[in-house]
């Protein structure tokens, strides 16, 4: 799951949130959630992985700009879990999940 994740990423070339419009003029009472992926620190080195890495951080971070500068309703936990919540790079612990249960409510009440 992990190097599926990374490659997809990794992959990205070009940020386009035209489904994500047309979503939601079909279903205007939408809310979209960034949800958190565990912190991965920057690779060092040459290597093709390390360079997958860097590419996946530097791709998260610019989808999760572009949604946020897009006028879009977007609720943003992507950096609410610190990396102890995590069991692996997408999947919570327990206590993961109640933090962000909590965060989810607390957003919206």
């Amino acid at each position: 799951m992990c190097g599926l994740l990374i490659n997809y990423y990794a992959s990205i070339q070009e940020i386009d949130l035209s489904v994500y419009h047309q979503f939601l003029e079909q279903f205007p009472n939408t809310t979209f959630i960034l949800f958190p992926t565990m912190p991965i620190k920057p690779a060092i080195g040459d290597e093709p992985f390390a360079q997958s890495i860097n590419r996946t951080i530097q791709n998260q971070q610019a989808v999760t700009v572009k949604l946020l500068q897009s006028g879009l309703p977007v609720v943003n936990l992507s950096g609410s879990l610190d990396a102890n919540k995590f069991k692996d790079i997408v999947h919570f612990k327990g206590s993961g999940k109640r933090l962000l249960q909590q965060r989810l409510f607390d957003y919206l009440t």
